[in-house]
């Protein structure tokens, strides 16, 4: 049985509390930004979008379904409160509901385990909010699994390339399909490159960037390129590789 985590995308807000003296808001002019966004500083759409995607991923990488709950199949939504202070700091956390056997303690263990967030500001001002999160529990017994995706780049088959090949499908797309033929959204993209015994790789956010095609283009033949994609379906994340050995 796969164990799958849900999480509602929208953080809700709470009354209006104080801490060591400190006023903690409901809301902020910009509300905080969960770690990992700072690529899209300067546009707000897309760096909360990236907040959000980072915080699913986060929780659905990191939250433990209490084996408890699992063998009572309880199924739910728990709801924590937090604050994210003015250093990005996470603390305060309150457990609003809870559906028992142990979620809601995994739920607010979970929160303690955050890395620093990007606090939120009032006219330019870091200041403190509290957030009410939403984490849902949830099994199924049957589940699409990684193999039920294929990663494609352009026209490229089998799994031998030349570097020609390669350096002509530098603008080619990468897509990832799932079993029914429906292109996946990529949230993240990862190029790794291993030869004699040496390895080194970069990331995109799905593109191949100036940054990927440098990387690119330095490769040597007698190497391995693999190609991971992490692509999200509803609230679910799966990864998805595609290796290549690199031919003169």
């Amino acid at each position: 049985m796969r164990i799958f985590i849900a999480m509602a995308m929208v953080l809700g807000w709470c009354s209006l509390a104080a801490a060591q003296n400190v006023e903690v808001r409901t809301s902020a002019e910009v509300m905080p930004y969960f770690w990992g966004c700072q690529e899209w500083d300067g546009q707000p759409e897309q760096k909360r979008k990236c907040s959000n995607e980072k915080l699913v991923r986060f929780i659905t990488n990191y939250l433990q379904y209490p084996d408890s709950a699992k063998e009572e199949g309880i199924e739910g939504t728990v709801y924590v409160s937090f604050v994210v202070d003015a250093n990005g700091l996470v603390g305060n956390i309150e457990l609003l509901k809870d559906i028992g056997y142990g979620c809601g303690e995994a739920a607010m263990q979970l929160v303690k385990e955050m890395p620093r967030w990007e606090p939120a500001t009032e006219a330019g001002t870091p200041v403190s909010v509290r957030l009410n999160l939403p984490i849902q529990f949830k099994l199924k017994n049957t589940a699409e699994e990684p193999d039920d995706y294929s990663l494609s780049w352009g026209k490229l088959i089998g799994t031998e390339i030349s570097k020609d090949e390669l350096l002509n499908h530098l603008y080619e797309r990468i897509t990832v399909r799932d079993a029914f033929g429906n292109e996946c959204y990529i949230s993240d993209l990862s190029f790794d490159y291993e030869r004699k015994g040496r390895h080194s790789s970069v990331r995109s956010n799905g593109l191949v960037t100036p940054e990927v095609e440098k990387f690119l283009q330095k490769l040597k033949p007698g190497g391995q390129l693999s190609l991971t994609a992490t692509v999200q379906k509803g609230v679910d994340f799966f990864q998805v590789s595609r290796t290549f050995m690199i031919l003169k």
